[in-house]
Order: structure tokens, then C-alpha cells, then sequence
């Protein structure tokens, strides 16, 4: 066995709602959410994990220590099976392992006649500020905000809401080590209704300014059969934003809209998406100030385009969140920054035989290059079944700098035809993407299911991109 590294600690955000009552009286829905969590061992060893939970409000952890877990392979976990007699209604994890590992959220209705179900990748660090951006306050639905303290000591936070006529602040006080702080907008009594903006929230250890590390999640559901989704913090923005997925009516009818926010606190800011059609929008957002780009906006834009965007600013940085809806879905991704060369998709199930009927799901992964062009066969997509085995590698054509190639388990062929689904009714396939040397790459994983006659429920997430670049 080689040598074992130090060992990395791999922190998640948990929104953990398993009640069968909304969080507050005031919220429209009685929908309660259980979480599971899906690891996939991305180094190159045996990865020995334990998973810590903390119940809401509690400073001590439970620790569960899961089986060994081979390379490549992957684990999912229900937080409400683990230990069911200490588990309560919320809490928070973290993740221990000696490998590295990339981890992905799923939140599942607890009620069958809602289907979507919110998908958010995990971070590995923290930091002392982070951004929400894409939050709305509506009727008939819940939004919950979940604060993770990922120092070792006991933190304080304040959140700033941006998007009303004037910032409204919320403060959490004494949040412990590896705990987090709940916050239902509907409890928000200076959010009016309804409400679309961004929360700043910042951290320090209590009772001191010494910055403290936090990280974050928001869970949406709107009170229909498919409005779920969940959508990861974002720790700083950026001049410059890749967004590999844009689409006016493409994919099966789907349409994208970009949310971009402002986070200068003084200076406006000069955005333009410019998408691989060659169509562009530009606009000037004021300081803290945010704004919506549709894909089917820029004239002369084909109906049934496809393809991906980048969205650029003059100076002031910049967050973006795109939002895909139609057909009844409702699915939330990032604007990255920067690319990697290797990057992660914890969850990558696909089905031939049990899509239409609603009873399994697809994924399509669509990567976007920002780097250089790269020849034929110089990008593959390599699909693991739940144990490591390496069931299929998919080789990109070439991959022109700026554009996007999508990949499925469908290009495997009768191996892949139900990937990720075994007879014995245990689920599990992941997919790592690889470049060579030196390139840049983003993804975005969309898992689609069947919820009726012309209607879908989907997510979308944020491939991981690997920390052994």
C-alpha cells in the first residue's frame, strides 16, 4: 500500500430539513427535505472516510466511520439512515478522509409528489465572506439559507440582503466548530414579497475580529410538483465568467437566463454576455446592483440554439448564477472563474429502458474549454461504476477554444445503456474529465428525470475541479 498523505479534511454544507413541518410557520409549504450525500474517491489510493455530524445547535459531533472506498469509486449516503437516533431535524457534516474525495448534496423531497430534488457540489475550504447570490422570497414556497462554520473556533455571522429598496442585515450569534446557523426568508420580516437578490455574509470568531471560514448553500422549492433546486456559496467573483451551458429553446426546448450581480459596494459595473453564436448583451448594473440576460434576448438569435457563454466586466467582479427553466424544470449552476484539467462528477447515472416512464434519470455532462484548442483525443471523459471499475472512456473530438462538447453514458454503448444501476437496486457512477497538461475545462452535470406527460424535473451542478491539477 503506498504512504498514506496527512490528513485532508473535506467540509460539506448540509441543509438538513426532515421534518415533515416547514421550518417556519410563516413558510407556505410542508414539504421537509432529507439529505443524502454522494462521495466519489478521486486520489490515488484506498480512501478511509468518516462523516461528523452536527445536530443543529449542538457543539459535539457524531462521528460514523463509512467502509474503505476503492479509486474511482463512489458512495452514497442517506444522512437520515446513519444514525437515526441522534440525528435531528437539522445539522451540518464534514468529511474526513486521507484521499481526496469530491462530494456532491442531493436534497429529496420527503413527499412523493414532489420530484426535483436539489443538487449542490461541497467545498473543501472556507473563507470569511461569501456570496448567495440568485435568492428569491416568493408565495407558496421556501427558501432556506444554511451557514456552516468551518473554523475551530466559535463564529459570529451578519448577512446583508441586496436587491430590495434598501440592504436589510441578519446576525447569528455563537455558531460552533463545524455547526451551522438556519435562515428561512420567510422569517426575513424586511424582505418583502416578492424578492430577488443577493446575501453577503461575513464571519468572525465570536466575540473578536479575527476573520472566521464559512461556507454556504440555499434551498429553493416553490410549492409545484418540480421547482426544486439548491445552489452552492460562491466565496469571491470574478472580471471574467465561463457558463458552459446557454440555451434559447435547445436541448429539448430548454432556455437559459443569467443571473449577474454587482458585488462593488461603490462602482457600477459594465457586464456583456457574449455567447458562442457570436450574439451579445450588454448593460450596466450599479453598485450591489443585479440584473437577468436571456439567452433568446440578443436579435437575430435562432430558436433551438445551443451552445455556451462567457460574461465579462469592466472591473468591478462579478457573480453569476444561470438558471434553466422549462417543462416544468427549475435548475441552478454557477459562473466559474477559472478551469482545471481534471474535474469531478460524483453523479452521472443514465438509463435506456426506465427514463420515459419516470422510474430512473439521465445526465448529460456539457464541458467547455477556456483554454486553447485542443486536438482530437486529447480530452476524455472516463465513466467508473460504484466500485471503481472503469466501465467506459468516451474521447472528445477536437475541442475548439471557447466552445462546448457534450457526453453521456449513452456513448458507451450497451455498457452504458444503464449506467449507475444495478440489479440489486444500489446506485452509483461517476465520471472524471481529464485534459492534458496546462488545459483549462469546466462542466456542468444536468440530471434529468421524467415527472409526467411533457413535464421534467432536473438539476444541474458544478463539476469539481480536482485539487491535483
Amino acid at each position: 500500500m503506498k504512504n498514506k498523505a496527512s490528513l485532508a479534511i473535506f467540509s460539506i454544507i448540509i441543509s438538513l430539513s426532515l421534518a415533515l413541518a416547514p421550518v417556519s410557520t410563516a413558510s407556505a409549504i410542508s414539504t421537509g427535505f432529507s439529505t443524502s450525500i454522494t462521495y466519489q474517491n478521486i486520489g490515488s489510493d484506498i480512501a478511509h472516510v468518516t462523516i461528523l455530524y452536527y445536530a443543529d445547535e449542538k457543539t459535539e459531533a457524531t462521528s460514523i466511520v463509512q467502509p474503505d472506498l476503492a479509486v474511482g469509486a463512489s458512495q452514497t449516503v442517506s444522512l437520515t439512515n446513519l444514525a437515526p437516533a441522534t440525528i435531528g431535524t437539522r445539522g451540518a457534516v464534514v468529511i474526513k478522509s486521507d484521499m481526496e474525495i469530491a462530494v456532491l448534496t442531493t436534497q429529496v423531497p420527503t413527499t412523493t409528489t414532489i420530484k426535483g430534488r436539489g443538487l449542490a457540489s461541497a467545498t473543501s475550504s472556507g473563507s470569511s465572506q461569501i456570496w448567495l447570490p440568485n435568492l428569491r422570497k416568493a408565495p407558496n414556497g421556501t427558501q432556506v439559507l444554511s451557514i456552516q462554520n468551518l473554523d475551530s473556533a466559535v463564529a459570529d455571522i451578519k448577512l446583508t440582503f441586496y436587491g430590495g429598496a434598501s440592504p436589510v442585515s441578519v446576525e447569528k450569534k455563537n455558531i460552533p466548530a463545524g455547526g451551522s446557523a438556519y435562515i428561512d426568508l420567510a422569517e426575513v420580516t424586511g424582505l418583502t414579497i416578492p424578492f430577488i437578490g443577493t446575501a453577503q455574509v461575513v464571519t468572525a470568531q465570536s466575540g473578536s475580529t479575527t476573520p472566521g471560514k464559512i461556507s454556504g448553500m440555499a434551498l429553493h422549492s416553490f410549492g409545484t410538483t418540480t421547482e426544486v433546486y439548491a445552489t452552492e456559496s460562491i466565496s469571491t467573483g470574478g472580471n471574467k465568467l465561463y457558463m458552459p451551458l446557454a440555451l434559447c429553446y435547445g436541448m429539448g426546448g430548454m432556455s437559459t437566463s443569467y443571473y449577474v450581480f454587482n458585488t462593488d459596494a461603490t462602482q457600477s459595473a459594465i457586464v456583456t454576455v457574449r455567447y458562442s453564436s457570436g450574439k451579445l448583451e450588454t448593460a450596466t448594473l450599479p453598485a450591489r446592483g443585479q440584473r437577468y440576460f436571456n439567452a433568446c434576448t440578443p436579435t437575430g438569435t435562432v430558436s433551438g440554439y445551443s451552445g455556451s457563454a462567457v460574461i465579462t466586466t469592466n472591473g468591478s467582479a462579478i457573480l453569476a448564477v444561470g438558471n434553466i427553466k422549462s417543462n416544468g424544470m427549475a435548475a441552478t449552476f454557477t459562473g466559474q472563474a477559472v478551469g482545471g484539467k481534471k474535474l469531478a462528477l460524483p453523479v452521472a447515472l443514465y438509463s435506456t429502458a426506465n427514463y420515459a416512464n419516470g422510474q430512473k434519470s439521465r445526465t448529460t455532462i456539457s464541458a467547455m474549454n477556456l483554454g486553447s484548442s485542443l486536438a482530437a483525443g486529447a480530452v476524455k471523459a472516463r465513466y467508473y461504476g460504484r466500485d471503481g471499475t472503469l466501465v467506459g472512456t468516451v474521447t472528445f473530438p477536437a475541442f475548439a477554444s471557447g466552445s462546448r462538447i457534450d457526453t453521456s453514458a449513452a456513448q458507451l454503448g450497451t455498457a452504458g445503456a444503464e449506467f449507475g444501476y444495478y440489479s440489486n437496486g444500489v446506485n452509483g457512477g461517476s465520471v472524471i474529465i481529464e485534459g492534458p497538461s496546462g488545459s483549462s475545462l469546466v462542466a456542468v452535470a444536468w440530471v434529468v428525470n421524467v415527472a409526467g406527460p411533457g413535464l421534467y424535473s432536473g438539476e444541474t451542478y458544478n463539476a469539481i475541479i480536482t485539487a491535483g491539477q
